[in-house]
C-alpha cells in the first residue's frame, strides 16, 4: 500500500470519526436539553447517562453518578421498583401516566414515567432507559377541575332537591287553597241565582265570582305545573271521543270570546277516528290553553282550531290573527311565567303559564309543539301527539 493510499484511508477514517463525534455531540445535546428527565443504565442498574433534568429533578446536585448503582444513589427504592426494573431487563416495557412522588420536604409531586430496555447491536439487553416527567401542575389543575365539577354536581343536586320541595309545597298549598275557593264560588253562584239581589249587589257578586274563577284558574295552573315538575302528574289514557271533547271546548271558548269581533271556528277533520286512546283531560287542557292564549292577543279577525290526524299522529292546530310574536321571543314563550312584554302584562290577564303547561304536557306524551308567527299578522301553534297512547305505560294519579 502506497503512502498516498494510506493518507487517503486515514483521511476517510478521520472524516468518519468526525461524523461519529458530531452525531454523539448531537445525541448528547438532545438528551441534555429534552424537557424530560432521562437516565440510561447497564444491566447492573449502574448509570451510563443522566441528563441535567434528571440531576436537578431528583436533587442530586453536583454528584458524579456515572458508574454508580441506582440503588446506591437512591437507597430508599423499594422492592416494587426493583421488580419493575427486573421485568424490564427481561424485555418488558412499564409506564405510569400519573404516579404520586413524595418529596423529602413532605411535598407531594406527580410524575409520568416509563421504563424500557435498550439493546446492544447483537440483540442482547444492554440495560434500561428511564424517562420521567414532573406533571404536578397539570395534575393539580385536573384535581381542581374534578373538585369544581364535584361541587357543581352537588350544587345542582341541591338545586334540584330545592326545586322538588318547592314544587311539592306549591302543589300542596294550591290544593289547600282550591278547596275553600270552590266553596266560596258555590255560595256566590247561589247568591246570583237567588233573585233577591239589588242591581249593585248583583254586580259586586258577579265581579267577585269572575275574580274567583280567574284565581281558581291560576291555582289550577300552578298545581298542574308543580305536579309536572315534581313528576306526580300522570297521563291517564282511555277511550275518548275527539268530537265530544271539541264540542265542549267550543261552547266554553265561545263564552270567553264574548263580544269581541272575532270569528271562532272549531274544525274536526273526517280523518279523526270515532274513538282514540288518549287522556281526555290533557287534550282538553292543551287545546283550551292554546285557544285562551289566542283570545288574549287577538282583538279582531278569526281564531281557528283544527283537529286532524295523519297515519298514527294526532295533529292539533290553533291559528289566530292576533298581535303575533317577535322572532326574539319565539324561543322563550314556552318558559314558565313568560309574557310578551311589560305592556302586555298590564293589558292582558294571566301569569304566563298556559304555553309552559302545554309544552310540558306535549313532552310527557312524546309529542312536539311548533309555532309560526308574524308580528301584526298572527300566529299558528301546531301540536303533534301519538294518535293512541299505550294504557299499560301509565298509572292513575289522584289529587
Amino acid at each position: 500500500m502506497s503512502q498516498q493510499d494510506i493518507q487517503v484511508k486515514t483521511g476517510r477514517l478521520t472524516d468518519m470519526l468526525g461524523q461519529l463525534e458530531d452525531k454523539q455531540q448531537q445525541l448528547e445535546q438532545l438528551v441534555e436539553h429534552i424537557p424530560l428527565s432521562i437516565a440510561m443504565f447497564n444491566t447492573n442498574m449502574e448509570y451510563l447517562v443522566a441528563n441535567r433534568m434528571w440531576i436537578d429533578g431528583y436533587g442530586l446536585g453536583d454528584q458524579d453518578i456515572i458508574g454508580k448503582s441506582h440503588y446506591e444513589i437512591f437507597p430508599e427504592i423499594g422492592d416494587d421498583w426493583k421488580a419493575i426494573h427486573k421485568r424490564c431487563l427481561a424485555g418488558d416495557i412499564d409506564r405510569n401516566d400519573r404516579a404520586p412522588f413524595p418529596r423529602a420536604d413532605g411535598k407531594m409531586d406527580y410524575i409520568r414515567w416509563e421504563v424500557r430496555p435498550w439493546f446492544r447491536k447483537d440483540g442482547g439487553t444492554g440495560g434500561l432507559v428511564m424517562y420521567t416527567e414532573v406533571i404536578t401542575q397539570r395534575v393539580e389543575l385536573e384535581l381542581e377541575r374534578e373538585d369544581l365539577l364535584k361541587r357543581e354536581r352537588e350544587a345542582r343536586e341541591k338545586a334540584e332537591e330545592a326545586t322538588r320541595l318547592k314544587d311539592l309545597f306549591l302543589a300542596t298549598m294550591s290544593h289547600e287553597l282550591r278547596t275553600p275557593l270552590n266553596a266560596m264560588m258555590g255560595y256566590l253562584q247561589l247568591s246570583l241565582f237567588s233573585g233577591q239581589l239589588s242591581e249593585d249587589n248583583q254586580y259586586m257578586i258577579e265581579r267577585s265570582l269572575g275574580n274567583s274563577k280567574r284565581l281558581l284558574t291560576l291555582i289550577n295552573d300552578i298545581l298542574d305545573l308543580s305536579r309536572i315538575n315534581a313528576g306526580t302528574l300522570k297521563i291517564v289514557p282511555a277511550d275518548v271521543s275527539i268530537k265530544t271533547i271539541t264540542d265542549t271546548i267550543y261552547r266554553d271558548i265561545s263564552l270567553q270570546v264574548g263580544d269581541k269581533p272575532i270569528e271562532f271556528m272549531m274544525v274536526v277533520e273526517e280523518s279523526i277516528p270515532e274513538t282514540i286512546t288518549h287522556d281526555s283531560d290533557r287534550i282538553t287542557q292543551i287545546i283550551i290553553n292554546l285557544l285562551t292564549n289566542a283570545i288574549k292577543f287577538t282583538e279582531d279577525g278569526h281564531i281557528k282550531a283544527v283537529v286532524n290526524c295523519k297515519d298514527d299522529t294526532l295533529i292539533l292546530q290553533v291559528e289566530d290573527t292576533g298581535k303575533g310574536i317577535p322572532p326574539s321571543k319565539l324561543e322563550s314563550i314556552f318558559d314558565d311565567f313568560v309574557q310578551m312584554d311589560n305592556s302586555m302584562k298590564r293589558q292582558h290577564r294571566g301569569v304566563g303559564l298556559d304555553l309552559a303547561i302545554v309544552k310540558r304536557l306535549v313532552m310527557m306524551m312524546d309529542g312536539t309543539i311548533n309555532v309560526e308567527s308574524e308580528v301584526n299578522v298572527g300566529s299558528t301553534f301546531t301540536v303533534t301527539l301519538p294518535l293512541n297512547l299505550p294504557i299499560h305505560d301509565t298509572t292513575t294519579e289522584s289529587e
